[in-house]
Parts: structure tokens; C-alpha cells; sequence
């Protein structure tokens, strides 16, 4: 049977056994606090458990390593919480340390960014093909006449594409524009930029306002005009267009599955342009694709798993916190003990037994960490953003109300 080893304060004596030596991780010992915080935080554990009155069956690498523990564990709930405070801003983050753009956000204030919700932006743009990372492509059939049912996927995919499953975004297919358009719904090619000549018949820029803007135009009758907000004219433009499309044009079409049909049936040869994009490319192209090819393919945070934070530094976490890793050093040197006297729960001696309390230890200090980690994290949430917004909106309510209570001075002139 090995020795029983008993706790002495001898242990302390760092130059007989070094903390460096004496930890598994070595994360802090490069911290002069570490260093001289680490035999108070095993004396204070073992007087909590009874020492010197009490035999303690620990070491000094037991009280150290649990000691370090703390730390560790203090330094992940707490930077856990910072990464899911921030995780939109911290996506695309460089994890290189060798990068140039690197930064520890450990110790560093993330400064929120709107990068991924721009991102997100601009995949919605994307289906109207104002933004996004999916490059819209064009292609062509050749319409035959009085054929009125064409495969894209083996006219076009096919020859063109490797047989890639194609999206198709956008068909050209309506009555070619005239001309010009007056706001009496006639095309009017005298009328587009300005008056006619006659004053009977208003062009485009009468239309949108902006008839003094044409040389010898309608400001040469001493009338005036009125500059619309720039939504008004862009509201003007799709009413043009749609006008065109649906009222004017007896073109159409029918797409399922890629199998156009075409309205009406066609009369000549010509060539039918359209837009598309890959769905390979969809699946590819997501917002993380765009950012990463700023660093490189996996240089940058993608999840919480590999978001640039490193431990605390112990120098920097203040006495609130210092306290709380205390209390969990002693939940993890309970945990510890316990777990060495359940062994042996009960120890002969002549004419009787010692019953030893290992289970007991092992439970306190299961519910004491339960019990920390609960509370800090009940901390940490009422820090965050939203919670904080919703502080000051009840104080500026709250002090509103007060402020209606303070009587108001008359003044008499």
C-alpha cells in the first residue's frame, strides 16, 4: 500500500516546490500574482478543511492544479459569454497569429460591425440582382419558328455549363420598346425630352419633374417645377416598365423545370437571351465565402470554437472575480479530497473503524460548483447589451417621472 501523504505547510515553501512544477498547464506562470496568489489561495483551502487540526491527504500539485483550474474555468464562462455577445462581429476575424491583422480579443474591446449583417443583406440583394457574392450569367436559345417549347438544360447546360444544374433568374422576352412615353400612355417621340413644341403633349422629364432641365424647354414659358424625392422617380421608372411589360406587350412565358414555352407562338428565327446562375454557385457562394478570401480559407473565426480569445490574464481579473475563483479552488480541492478518501470509506483502528467522509466532500463540492458557475452566469447575462439597453430605458423613464414632481418657479416680468 502506498504512503499516505499528508498536507504541510512546508509545501509552501516555493523553493523546495515550485509552482511552475507543481501545475499541469503552466497557463499563468508567467504572472507574478499568479505566483504569489497561488500558496495564500492552498492555505486558505486548507484551513477551510480543517488543517492543522485536521489531517488534509492532499500535495501541494492537488491545491495548485485546482487553483489553476479556477482560473481557467472563471476565464472560459466569461469569454464564453464575450464571444456570444459578439459573434457577428467577430465572424471573419483572422485566427493566425502570425497575421498581421490578428488580435487577441481576450484583452481587447470587440467593436461591433455591421460586415455580416451587410453580408446577409447582400444575399436578399442578391435575388434582385443588386449585391451578393453569385455571379449572374447569360446565355441564349435559338427560337425557331412555330416551335414553342424549348429545354434550356440540354439546349444550353449541356453544351455550355457541363451539365450543371442551372437557376434561371431572368427572361428576355417582351414586345421591343418604342420610343418615348408621354403620361397620356402613348409612346411619343417628339415628347421624351420635354415639350413637343405645341405644349399639347408632355414628355419624360415633364414627367419626372425635370422639364427645366431641357434647353428650350418648358422654363422658356416661365412655368417652374418641383423637385420629388429620388423614390417618387424610381417609382415612376417601374410603373414605365411594368406598363410596357403588361399592358402593351402580348409577350409571355411558362417555365417549369427549366422547359420554357413561349407566348405567342414564334414567327421567325431570333436569339431568346436570359440570366442565370449555377446552383452549385448558391451553395458556395455563402457570406462567409467573401470574407474568408480576405485572410485566406480558414484563417478566420467561422463558429465560437475557434474565435481568437485566449485565456485571461490573471493580472487583470479583479477582486469580485479573484473571489470567485477562491470559492471554486475550494469546491475543486473538496472534489479532490473526497474523491481520495472514498477509496477507503472507512479506516480499522483496534476496537473500532473510522468512517470517512469522501461522499459527502464529493457532493458539496459538485453542488458548490453547480452553485458558482449558476451565479456567474446569471452575472454575465445581466451585462449584456440588451439587457443594459433596457436598464437605461426604465432609468430615463424612471427619472422623467421624478423630474414631473419638481415644482416649477413662476416668473413675473
Amino acid at each position: 500500500m502506498a504512503e499516505t501523504i499528508l498536507w504541510n505547510d512546508s509545501y509552501l515553501n516555493t523553493v523546495i516546490y515550485p509552482i511552475s512544477s507543481s501545475i499541469m498547464f503552466g497557463y499563468y506562470t508567467g504572472s507574478e500574482e499568479f505566483i504569489s496568489d497561488a500558496p495564500k489561495a492552498a492555505k486558505w483551502c486548507t484551513r477551510r478543511l480543517g488543517y492543522p487540526v485536521m489531517d488534509i491527504e492532499l500535495n501541494q500539485e492537488h491545491l495548485y492544479t485546482a487553483f489553476e483550474e479556477a482560473i481557467t474555468e472563471y476565464s472560459s464562462q466569461v469569454l464564453q459569454f464575450t464571444i456570444r455577445e459578439n459573434m457577428m462581429s467577430i465572424l471573419g476575424k483572422p485566427i493566425d497569429e502570425t497575421s498581421e491583422n490578428y488580435i487577441d480579443l481576450s484583452s481587447e474591446v470587440v467593436i461591433p460591425s455591421l460586415a455580416q449583417m451587410i453580408e446577409i443583406s447582400d444575399e436578399y440583394g442578391q435575388e434582385a440582382d443588386v449585391g451578393g457574392n453569385i455571379r449572374w450569367k447569360k446565355g441564349y436559345l435559338i427560337i425557331t419558328s412555330s416551335l414553342q417549347e424549348y429545354d434550356i438544360n440540354e439546349r444550353w447546360a449541356v453544351p455550355h455549363e457541363d451539365g450543371e444544374a442551372l437557376e434561371i433568374k431572368r427572361i428576355y422576352h417582351q414586345e421591343p420598346v418604342a420610343f418615348g412615353y408621354g403620361i397620356s400612355g402613348v409612346y411619343n417621340a417628339p415628347g421624351v425630352l420635354g415639350s413637343s413644341g405645341g405644349g399639347t403633349t408632355v414628355g419624360t422629364l415633364s414627367e419626372f419633374g425635370w422639364e427645366g432641365m431641357a434647353a428650350g424647354g418648358m422654363t422658356a414659358t416661365g412655368l417652374t417645377y418641383t423637385v420629388m424625392p429620388v423614390y417618387e422617380d424610381l417609382l415612376r421608372m417601374q410603373t414605365i416598365e411594368l406598363n410596357f411589360q403588361v399592358r402593351r406587350s402580348g409577350y409571355g412565358f411558362e417555365m417549369r423545370n427549366n422547359i420554357l414555352r413561349l407566348f405567342p407562338v414564334p414567327q421567325g428565327t431570333f436569339q431568346l437571351w436570359f440570366d442565370y446562375i449555377l446552383k452549385k454557385d448558391r451553395m458556395q457562394g455563402s457570406s462567409s465565402g467573401s470574407i474568408n478570401n480576405a485572410f485566406g480559407t480558414g484563417s478566420v473565426a467561422t463558429n465560437i470554437g475557434n474565435a481568437p480569445f485566449e485565456n485571461m490574464d490573471y493580472d487583470t481579473i479583479n477582486d469580485p472575480g479573484r473571489r470567485w475563483i477562491y470559492k471554486y479552488t475550494l469546491a475543486c480541492v473538496k472534489e479532490t479530497l473526497g474523491e481520495i478518501r472514498s477509496k477507503y470509506s472507512e479506516i480499522p483502528i483496534p476496537d473500532s473503524t473510522i468512517t470517512l467522509n469522501g461522499a459527502e466532500l464529493k457532493s458539496e463540492a459538485e453542488q458548490t460548483k453547480d452553485r458558482l458557475i449558476t451565479e456567474l452566469r446569471e452575472d454575465l447575462e445581466r451585462t449584456s447589451t440588451e439587457t443594459q439597453m433596457e436598464i437605461q430605458a426604465n432609468n430615463a423613464e424612471n427619472l422623467e417621472r421624478v423630474i414631473t414632481k419638481v415644482p416649477m418657479k413662476l416668473f413675473i416680468g
